[in-house]
């Protein structure tokens, strides 16, 4: 069975491809694994200020986050605006991490509620049929924070009810990924 840093490791790879150049939203695979685990571990080492750096490049930090806010998720398209989920809807948020590419992310789970909620308000906008068409909008405290498009791994999971709650954000900067995160755990 693969570690949780592994499947983290999958999860971003995935990621990075399908959204490459945009900054988006992925989704993790469906094997059971969460991808919240902030403990360095084999290849790891600490950085400074608290961050820990994987073997896979990127950086969680542990530092102390932000106050938290008010966080929702819209997704915006053709003649559609409707909410997929919002701070109360995770179930485990993993740590903020840095890419060697560039931006940040935070890899979530959504809860099985939310989970369900987000791929009927996909079916019923028609996503699958073109992501393209679609954003998703991150707003804490009312304020837009990030948008973005839509991963095809997404849509395809979803449409073919493999999705499985996971999400990872993809955000361009620390502070505003340190917001988000904020937001979610509390």
């Amino acid at each position: 069975m693969p570690s949780r840093r592994d499947a983290l490791v999958g999860v971003a790879a995935a990621t990075s491809v399908a959204v490459a150049g945009c900054g988006g939203l992925g989704v993790g695979g469906s094997s059971g694994e969460t991808t919240g685990d902030t403990t360095p571990s084999d290849g790891d080492t600490t950085g400074t200020g608290g961050d820990t750096i994987g073997s896979d490049g990127t950086t969680a930090s542990t530092d102390a986050a932000p106050a938290a806010g008010s966080l929702t998720l819209t997704l915006r398209g053709p003649d559609t605006e409707r909410t997929l989920f919002d701070e109360g809807d995770s179930a485990e948020v993993g740590a903020v991490r840095a890419r060697q590419t560039g931006g940040y992310v935070v890899p979530l789970t959504l809860t099985a509620a939310a989970a369900d909620r987000v791929s009927e308000r996909f079916r019923e906008a028609g996503v699958a049929d073109d992501p393209d068409a679609f954003e998703v909008v991150v707003a804490v405290d009312g304020e837009t924070v990030q948008q973005f498009g839509i991963a095809p791994s997404l849509a395809d999971a979803i449409a073919t009810g493999e999705y499985d709650g996971e999400f990872v954000l993809s955000l361009e900067d620390e502070a505003t990924a340190r917001r988000v995160r904020a937001a979610l755990v509390e």
